[in-house]
């Protein structure tokens, strides 16, 4: 590669990341100066502002689903659940996965642009390198701590854009996971199919320890599963 290529690469990714810096922040400055960064802290309050949209709710609630994947690094289970109250679970899911799934595009598309040093100055260069190692490991971790509610999964949408990750398999982890995590969240989360009180309570602990089985199941033999997964999607590459 000459060296005026690589100049200009250079160039290129010094503007992306200045971009995406510039567009945080402008972002950030007008969540804070209208103070609407402290009012979403509440299901309550993120519903009165969701409601008091209009006809212009349902993307006021997208806008901030996209918010919460990207700059505001709150539990989505909030602004779903507030989602489900408003809209109904049907609607919610719908909303919440668009939402969601572009954010998640967002963030991959940034870590692919800004690269390990943006990455770094927005995590810690020390917690980059473990969440990196974690992902280069094997695809299927990466699908593991998608699907289990343990990881912060827009982290790592980013930083799975900084390694040397597939697209198509970042593409189709996300639509899979993003999918159960949203219905999750909005059919049992809300305590619509499961109460959290009565005999919910022991439904509740029954699952928990289901889940804490098989991510202990899933770590054991995670090299397994990442090697099925290899050859399926290996498979699905070669059919179309």
């Amino acid at each position: 590669m000459s060296k005026s290529k690589r100049l200009n690469n250079v160039f290129k990714v010094l503007l992306s990341v200045l971009i995406i810096v510039i567009v945080f922040l402008i972002c950030f400055f007008i969540l804070k100066h209208t103070g609407l960064i402290d009012k979403i802290n509440s299901i309550e309050k993120i519903r009165k502002i969701v409601e008091d949209g209009g006809i212009f709710s349902s993307l006021i609630f997208i806008f901030l689903q996209i918010l919460q994947t990207t700059i505001l690094q709150i539990p989505s289970i909030i602004i779903t659940a507030t989602g489900a109250v408003i809209f109904g679970c049907g609607k919610a899911f719908i909303l919440s996965y668009i939402a969601i799934m572009l954010g998640s595009l967002l963030m991959f598309w940034i870590g692919r642009k800004a690269g390990r040093g943006f990455l770094n100055l927005l995590i810690g260069q020390a917690k980059a390198e473990k969440f990196i190692n974690l992902i280069s490991n094997g695809k299927y971790m990466f699908f593991l701590m998608m699907i289990f509610p343990l990881f912060p999964d827009d982290i790592l949408c980013l930083v799975a854009g900084v390694t040397n990750m597939s697209f198509p398999f970042f593409l189709w982890t996300n639509i899979i996971s993003r999918a159960i995590g949203v219905a999750v969240t909005v059919y049992f989360g809300t305590g619509a199919i499961i109460p959290f009180y009565g005999w919910g309570l022991i439904v509740w602990l029954i699952l928990a320890i289901v889940v804490a089985v098989l991510f202990y199941l899933s770590i054991k033999y995670k090299d397994k599963l990442d090697a099925v997964l290899k050859r399926l999607f290996k498979k699905k590459r070669a059919d179309s």
